[in-house]
């Protein structure tokens, strides 16, 4: 597995707060085939699920914060400035 490509292809995904689908659908396909269960929730976390084996199978939690902060134009000026506000964060 290339993980150079595949971290350049997830922070190139447009993830900003509240729009974090694409995102989540991209870590989904990742995780299939490597977990026996993945979900993504109402709030877009992705939790994949590998079950272990035996009577007390070892348990671990990955996690990971994967949106980004963005900003939106409030205003422009009449000399050009831009007033910018952000969005997340």
């Amino acid at each position: 597995m290339d993980y150079k490509k595949i971290l350049k292809e997830l922070v190139s995904i447009l993830a900003v707060s509240g729009f974090e689908h694409m995102s989540a659908e991209r870590i989904r396909q990742l995780m299939e085939g490597k977990c026996d269960e993945v979900l993504i929730d109402s709030f877009f976390n992705v939790t994949g699920v590998k079950r272990g084996i035996g009577e007390r199978p070892k348990k671990i939690i990955i996690t990971a914060h994967y949106d980004e902060i963005g900003f939106l134009v409030k205003s422009i000026d009449e000399k050009g400035f831009v007033t910018l506000t952000s969005m997340g964060g």
